[in-house]
């Protein structure tokens, strides 16, 4: 073979690949195992499962009470048979000291006495000694491995000492008990799941201090109990245990009513033995002369994780009916609570809230600026005095915007992605009262404090509901006057939502939910802290009831992870009086100085770009005033007409009639719906 012949090409032998390692090796054999099992102890599934049941309750049983009680039994039983053998005893000594015939002698007739006696008080101490045992069970594992044994022993030495088939018979079947026992709880056991326990079973198990709770509140108990606390008048009813408490029916007799009983709550909770911080209500009954009393020793939410936040999480809940309570959103909420209440950590879903969804932004006005800047990202933010009075000037101009554009028969706007849900939420609001107050050098306008934002806010509560621009009011002192009050007076009186955790005063639970708060148990003041509430709407009236609601808790670190949301301005927002005048003489000069220059009269570039692009300079030297006019004579007939239809109406181009409607937008004569239809704003 010579240099240009192609030589024979070598096969390339490709890499096996590696076998099964020892490892994969041993965990094959180890997952065949475990099919076999699992396939072996599908049938004792069901006894398992029965075993399991069985094993559990006897396991509950053994209460730390319950064997006590069997001690004290044994102690109790040791005694009685020991007194009964000491009399046992002195009986044969009286009786041998006497003749046989001698049976009506003194002495031996009173040991017998004693010694039936004592042989019945030793009866009661086993009986005793018994139910103890039955109160205090074996574990079933201890039961199993006795029986067993002594079935085994049996039949064992029957099988050493016979070669009867019977004693064969007898001992293969204990050995087979045995190994069906075992088999039943390894491989059956492997079916049976047991952290599957039902939630609400096993809250109803009474504590210890539950018990003892039920002990004395028992019909038969409870006398010895409240009369010496002077609540003889009180009848108790049967208790009940639910997941939130123990209930019990009380009957008022004599000319006890629930306004006295509610002043012997102190005796109430003596005689009950009642832990501090155990909450007491007491409530009308469904018949005249009975009360309902409640023993808040457990809560619906106990066990329930309510850190952080995602979308459409609850925003508490109900630890009486463990209900779960949505986010309020689009509700006017007054949010009370004193400092280490948990007031901030509980707002802040409200804000994630009113803050995630496209047609929802959220304002935040904060005095304080620690919230503010943590939710920088997510919301407009104010902090300094003059600009929360520039917002305060956009959201009224949007206000009445929107106003302007609610149909006939209609209360309320739709919102939109361009017309969002704005939720205006003041964070300290005494902070904000008090500094608005303070006096500063008069400004070129004349004003020496910054009173119009309250006046701008007070507004927005009462006129913008139907705008869709919603106010939630957080404080920590709920006061109304004096110094540091926290509240405004003709705000608090738009705010029907009622939220407040825990508070300082009976009085600032008064001002929150009204001069009743108190005598409905509104008592916010004993509310725990931190995260536990009290919500009270009021346009439920009677229907909205008192109880405790546990909140979400979201900090500082779970907002900044948050994403980012668009951030709400009105950049087609009213302008200011000074910014009209402004273009108005910009526009005289425009069209002063295209008076005087000569170019065609059809030119659409004169007077309309050559200095400012707001200079307006239409065919026939229309004023803009007048243009103005024309357009909104022109929308007032048709609002949805296209510029094209619009120039051909009033007899200019579309580049014209498009700039005076983008400055009458910016000047709030026209506003523009979803629909891209120009509506002029009357």
């Amino acid at each position: 073979m010579d240099a240009f012949d192609t030589p024979a090409l070598i096969p390339e032998l490709k890499p096996q690949p590696p076998g099964p390692t020892l490892t994969d090796r041993l965990a094959s054999a180890g997952d065949t195992l475990a099919r076999g099992l699992d396939l072996a102890g599908k049938p004792l599934a069901m006894p398992a499962q029965r075993w399991f049941e069985v094993a559990d309750a006897r396991t509950e049983a053994r209460t730390e009470d319950a064997r006590k009680a069997l001690l004290e039994a044994n102690r109790a039983h040791r005694d009685a048979m020991r007194d009964l053998r000491r009399d046992r005893k002195a009986f044969e000594n009286a009786r041998g000291e006497v003749a046989w015939w001698n049976v009506f002698n003194g002495e031996r007739r009173a040991a017998r006495i004693v010694v039936r006696d004592t042989k019945q008080l030793a009866a009661e101490a086993s009986s005793v000694r018994a139910e103890a045992r039955r109160a205090y069970p074996l574990t079933l594992p201890q039961l199993a491995v006795r029986c067993h044994a002594v079935h085994t022993a049996a039949t064992g030495l029957w099988w050493l000492v016979s070669d009867s088939a019977a004693s064969d018979v007898a001992a293969g079947t204990s050995v087979a008990a045995i190994a069906l026992n075992i088999a039943t709880v390894l491989l059956g056991g492997r079916h049976v799941s047991r952290d599957a326990v039902d939630p609400v079973l096993e809250a109803l198990q009474p504590s210890q201090e539950e018990r003892d709770l039920l002990q004395r509140l028992d019909p038969k108990v409870w006398h010895g109990v409240a009369e010496p606390r002077g609540l003889s008048d009180v009848v108790a009813g049967a208790a009940t245990l639910t997941n939130s408490g123990i209930q019990v029916k009380l009957t008022l007799n004599g000319t006890l009513d629930l306004d006295a009983l509610r002043k012997k709550e102190a005796q109430l909770r003596a005689a009950l033995r009642l832990r501090e911080g155990t909450r007491l209500e007491l409530r009308e009954g469904k018949t005249g002369g009975h009360a309902r009393m409640t023993l808040r020793t457990r809560s619906s939410a106990d066990g329930l994780d309510m850190t952080g936040w995602k979308p459409g999480d609850a925003w508490a809940v109900n630890t009486i009916t463990g209900e779960t309570v949505p986010v309020p959103l689009g509700k006017r909420i007054l949010f009370a609570g004193t400092t280490g209440s948990g007031k901030s950590w509980s707002a802040r879903p409200l804000m994630a809230e009113a803050s995630e969804y496209e047609d929802h932004r959220l304002v935040i006005f904060d005095r304080k600026y620690i919230e503010a800047k943590t939710w920088n990202h997510r919301a407009r933010i104010a902090s300094e005095l003059d600009e929360m009075r520039e917002l305060c000037d956009e959201l009224i101009a949007e206000g009445e915007s929107r106003l302007q554009l609610i149909p006939r028969g209609q209360d309320v706007v739709s919102i939109s992605p361009s017309r969002p849900r704005i939720t205006v939420f003041v964070d300290e609001g005494g902070e904000l009262i008090s500094d608005s107050k303070t006096k500063y050098p008069k400004d070129e306008e004349g004003r020496s404090d910054y009173q119009d934002i309250m006046t701008s806010l007070r507004t927005i509560a009462r006129k913008y509901r139907a705008a869709e621009i919603i106010l939630v009011w957080c404080t920590q002192k709920p006061a109304l006057s004096g110094d540091g009050h926290g509240l405004d007076s003709q705000i608090a009186g738009q705010l029907v939502h009622r939220l407040s955790l825990a508070l300082a005063t009976t009085t600032d639970a008064q001002v929150v939910f009204g001069n009743d708060a108190i005598e409905k148990g509104w008592k916010a003041n004993e509310l725990p802290m931190p995260g536990f509430a009290l919500f009270r709407n009021q346009d439920l009236g009677s229907k909205s009831i008192p109880q405790m609601m546990k909140m979400r808790a979201m900090s500082p670190a779970d907002v900044i992870a948050l994403p980012d949301r668009p951030i709400w301005r009105r950049e087609t927002g009213r302008a200011s009086s000074a910014d009209v005048v402004a273009r108005k003489a910009i526009e005289a000069d425009g069209k002063a100085l295209a008076a005087t220059t000569a170019s065609d009269p059809w030119d659409e570039t004169v007077g309309d770009t050559i200095t400012l692009p707001l200079l307006e300079g239409p065919r026939n030297r229309v004023s803009a005033e007048d243009r103005d006019d024309q357009i909104i004579r022109a929308l007032g007939d048709d609002p949805c007409k296209t510029l094209s239809e619009l120039a051909r109406v009033i007899g200019a181009s579309k580049s014209v009639v498009k700039r005076r409607l983008d400055q009458m937008e910016v000047d709030g004569l026209v506003v523009r719906d979803d629909d891209n239809c120009w509506h002029p704003v009357r």
